[in-house]
């Protein structure tokens, strides 16, 4: 029996894949700049010069600078336009209260319910951060931080509580990434506060787990708002300009 072409061609490629719209591709872009610090807060963004450097038309910028309105990345005024929304220390306060409030929920049941082979994988994990640390990469250091809480969360069994708590910590990148880790504070010091975190794991102490959990996030709230208000102190409360060197494209 003979096979058409097109039923190959369909069997080939199977369902169509949805694909993001361009519109999200520009905002997905924006956002890293955005969360990374790469684009200050009060970087104004004009519609034509972001169309320019990404190469689009301004119709999905547009669309893009509303969905990141949206997500209070960016604001809209009359007559001024767009530009990345401005931190306050109310925001600093706000974020570090609720995931010191949730993530010390999460410690806690974690603690209780987490398995030999996950504890296992949070100690490979602190080793990776402090070989980080010693390297003094930043990047990898966060990345390793971030997976050796999201184990620890995971066994918790509370799915809702650790989705909030991944929402949390990708909007507040843009606090972490430029204030919470300066040179007065090494990463080598950054690493080893996770020890202690471990260690209670390891003891199956509950109690203890959760009240590490959220001291070392507000010793890490403390941190970021002493960097921001040391910005605020050395740079006038002016529109930021464009910076030059942003890598824009839409990938």
């Amino acid at each position: 029996m003979e096979v058409s072409p097109k039923a190959v061609f369909d069997e080939a490629f199977g369902e169509p894949e949805d694909r993001p719209t361009i519109a999200e591709s520009v905002a997905a872009r924006l956002r890293e700049l955005i969360l990374t610090g790469k684009l200050p807060p009060g970087t104004p963004l004009r519609l034509s010069q972001v169309a320019a450097r990404m190469g689009v038309s301004v119709m999905p910028i547009r669309e893009a600078i509303r969905m990141l309105e949206a997500e209070r990345l960016v604001t809209i005024e009359p007559r001024r336009g767009a530009a990345v929304a401005r931190l306050s220390i109310d925001d600093i306060e706000e974020l570090y209260a609720v995931r010191s409030a949730l993530e010390a929920l999460a410690a806690k049941h974690g603690s209780r319910n987490i398995g030999p082979k996950d504890i296992r994988s949070m100690r490979t994990e602190f080793d990776a951060m402090s070989r980080a640390a010693g390297s003094g990469d930043t990047g990898d250091f966060l990345r390793h931080d971030r997976r050796f809480h999201q184990l620890l969360y995971a066994a918790s069994g509370r799915p809702q509580l650790v989705a909030r708590i991944d929402e949390l910590l990708e909007s507040g990148r843009r606090i972490v990434d430029p204030y919470v880790y300066r040179p007065w504070y090494p990463l080598k010091v950054a690493s080893e506060a996770h020890r202690p975190i471990l260690e209670a794991v390891e003891r199956r102490d509950p109690p203890l787990v959760e009240q590490l959990i959220r001291d070392n996030i507000v010793r890490a709230g403390e941190r970021a708002l002493l960097a921001f208000e040391e910005d605020a102190s050395r740079s006038p409360d002016e529109t930021a300009a464009w910076p030059r060197d942003v890598p824009f494209g839409v990938e």
